[in-house]
């Protein structure tokens, strides 16, 4: 779960990948960069980017069109989790290749991935698998649990059970004023797996 040669989210697919998580077809749903498939690569990976060059252009906080489109073995879900409300203009080309130079409030992106993660779920065959790449963090004082989220939605759709997850520790942390809570310094992949 915690590997400590895991440095970033390639590593992270291609473990993923060894323990059978990813039977394809597969669908990136925010495939950005494709900073995802740079240790592993799927034979059929069909990809998704409303900002990005990509297969599709498909906003993920909608259904998706059930014509054409799946079912898929592995359906992978990356949204814009970091809850920063105001995009920092420090990091504004890290921003932006990690979708988060669009103003939200932290409200509006946990909405964002409850229902993106309903909607990638239902492209996903029987038997298939979802991953979700999330955090838990603290935001104004209070821990914001996008793990718990994400279970709770998906775990609410019939036949679909959590499988198990895969963390990524952060490689450096921001110095902060004061600390009074426990940093949360890793992100996590989460699967699950549609039953019928």
């Amino acid at each position: 779960v915690f590997d400590p040669t895991r440095r970033h989210n390639g590593d992270l697919i291609a473990h993923a990948a060894q323990i059978g998580w990813l039977p394809e077809p597969v669908f990136d749903a925010t495939y950005g960069g494709g900073k995802f498939w740079s240790e592993y690569q799927p034979e059929t990976l069909v990809t998704n980017d409303l900002y990005k060059p990509a297969d599709h252009s498909y906003d993920y906080t909608k259904p998706f069109p059930v014509i054409g489109l799946g079912p898929f073995g592995t359906v992978v879900f990356d949204p814009d989790y970091k809850l920063q409300g105001t995009g920092s203009k420090v990091f504004a080309d890290m921003n932006a290749s990690y979708g988060m130079d669009r103003d939200k409030t932290p409200g509006q992106r946990m909405d964002d991935i409850a229902a993106g993660s309903v909607n990638c779920a239902e492209l996903v065959a029987p038997k298939g698998f979802l991953l979700v790449k999330c955090m838990d963090q603290i935001v104004c004082g209070s821990f914001a649990s996008q793990t718990r989220l994400v279970t709770d939605a998906i775990e609410a759709l019939p036949g679909w059970a959590f499988e198990s997850w895969l963390h990524l520790p952060m490689r450096s942390v921001r110095p902060q004023r004061s600390q009074v809570k426990p940093r949360n310094n890793y992100s996590t992949l989460l699967a699950f797996r549609r039953r019928r």
